[in-house]
């Protein structure tokens, strides 16, 4: 229950008395609780997924990383928050050496889900490079509005490419991460 009161000024401004507005909020309380469970659900699902994972807002600015994003782009979670995806997700391509265009960019103008060429690699914050296979698809609110993107990355590196042979990606994903 949420209580208010008011009081009730005279013309002199004398408070000559009060009202008082309580109002039931178990529902709002329970929709609350409810929204947080939801995005704590959200964060251990994106924490959980063996490839990269960067969720962006609808002008780009990174929201969520999880652990193996944080290793590939050398930010971490902190840090990337609310930055630009182009600041924390430096890909170039492979044979020009050229800035590759944002994937994220590309998806929200398109309002699509897109592929980067085979030819990019992710150059991490401490200057090591990723080649890397990686989609940037935009999620929906509602039929028109787009509320985030989210960026999946794959990496195409030596030992990603031994971890698949045997069969075991998520594990060694993980463990390159660590």
């Amino acid at each position: 229950v949420k209580t208010d009161k008011l009081p009730i000024p005279d013309f002199e401004g004398n408070v000559r008395g009060i009202i008082g507005l309580s109002m039931d909020i178990t529902e709002v309380k329970k929709a609350e609780r409810q929204a947080l469970e939801e995005r704590e659900r959200l964060l251990a699902t994106i924490r959980s997924i063996g490839d990269g994972v960067i969720t962006t807002d609808n002008a780009g600015h990174v929201g969520l990383m999880n652990g193996v994003a944080e290793f590939l782009t050398g930010w971490s979670q902190e840090e990337a928050a609310g930055k630009s995806l182009s600041d924390v997700f430096v890909i170039i391509d492979t044979d020009s050496r050229k800035r590759a265009v944002d994937p994220v960019e590309r998806a929200l103008n398109q309002k699509s889900t897109v592929a980067l060429d085979e030819s990019i690699v992710l150059i991490s914050r401490k200057g090591v490079e990723y080649p890397l296979a990686a989609n940037a698809a935009p999620s929906h609110q509602g039929s028109f509005r787009i509320a985030t993107t989210c960026l999946f990355v794959m990496s195409r590196s030596p030992e990603a490419a031994t971890c698949s042979a045997l069969g075991v990606e998520r594990l060694c994903t993980w463990a390159m991460a660590s």
